[in-house]
């Protein structure tokens, strides 16, 4: 009777708990039937079963019959997942860059294939320089081999005389292509020979056998016909074929008997130092000369065409071959003594 009394005299209010719907006492800080803090929404497990209460655990009334719903746990559902994407996106990180490097080396391959398999058609090289076939096969992607080659007749040094393959065959890209190149035309050197006093006959045997053309220039002399009294580049190396001046006796001038009386005339020496066939040439030596202080003049031979540049008109013989040995000492070699009548 003193429970009934006791529990009689509580005076319950209009609070409720959120967790257990259980009826709590005015001002009630805590529910005394599963302990949750009074307002809070944290889901506490009631503390009994059933919906029959005790003396202690009085039934707990849920304001308008509504039924408690339990939230499900989807934490494991989401960390499955979680772990499925994982192992998916690892597999795609492993198998990824095989898949790329794949992919490079397929691209790779099949361009290195189309380029190989691309054809160039060998250009025509010949009669053009080296240098400048190089440029061209190397911006046709081709290799290049020189070989050099002595040819006869006169290629220049360096132009291509032919090529393997040759002009218009098809080549795959990177072919070593091989260039023959001139190495210019064979040159054979041979010394001029020191024949002065020897007959023209003496000389144009010993020329042909060196390869070298004699042009021969009569001049009187007191020397035999035929006798040889100067040659062009004495002791000197020329290239073969070469044609060298030589100046030849037309013996002692001959003057013809005339009944009229004669012109007084004079024997005189002069030197000769240079001949030309251009009268410019001539003159301009004539005045180099005579800048020099040497009495220089011109004559003219018709027979030979040339023109004559001598120094000086001696009476005496002895003065003009003094003059010749001075002008053969500075570097006139090819000077010699001249005998002229002059009126």
């Amino acid at each position: 009777m003193n429970d009934q009394g006791n529990t009689g005299n509580h005076s319950f209010g209009n609070d409720i708990c959120s967790i257990c719907g259980s009826l709590l006492e005015r001002d009630m800080q805590f529910c005394v039937h599963c302990g949750a803090r009074v307002g809070t929404k944290e889901k506490t497990t009631p503390a009994f079963t059933g919906s029959q209460g005790t003396e202690a655990n009085p039934p707990r009334a849920v304001p308008g019959n509504v039924p408690i719903k339990k939230k499900k746990n989807i934490i494991p559902i989401v960390v499955t997942v979680a772990s499925v994407a994982m192992v998916a996106i690892a597999v795609l990180i492993l198998l990824n860059p095989f898949g790329r490097e794949n992919t490079s080396q397929t691209n790779e391959n099949s361009g290195t294939q189309s380029a190989k398999h691309k054809e160039i058609e060998m250009p025509d090289l010949v009669n053009q320089h080296f240098s400048q076939a190089e440029n061209v096969l190397d911006s046709l992607g081709l290799g290049l081999d020189i070989i050099e080659e002595q040819v006869a007749g006169e290629v220049e040094k360096g132009l291509v005389i032919k090529t393997l393959p040759e002009a218009g065959e098809a080549l795959a890209s990177g072919y070593q292509v091989v260039i023959y190149i001139s190495a210019g035309p064979e040159i054979t050197e041979e010394t001029v020979p020191d024949l002065l006093g020897s007959t023209r006959e003496q000389v144009e045997f010993a020329f042909w056998t060196l390869g070298i053309t004699p042009v021969f220039h009569e001049f009187p002399d007191e020397s035999p016909i035929g006798t040889v009294l100067y040659i062009e580049r004495v002791g000197e190396r020329v290239v073969i074929p070469a044609s060298i001046t030589v100046h030849i006796s037309s013996g002692k001038q001959q003057t013809a008997a005339v009944t009229q009386p004669q012109t007084p005339t004079t024997t005189a020496y002069s030197v000769q130092v240079m001949s030309y066939r251009i009268y410019e040439n001539a003159l301009k030596a004539r005045d180099d000369l005579r800048a020099d202080g040497y009495d220089a003049y011109i004559t003219y031979n018709q027979v030979v065409e040339m023109y004559k540049v001598h120094i000086g008109r001696f009476s005496a013989r002895q003065d003009a071959l003094s003059m010749l040995e001075y002008l053969q000492s500075i570097g006139y070699d090819d000077a010699f003594l001249i005998e002229a009548q002059f009126s």
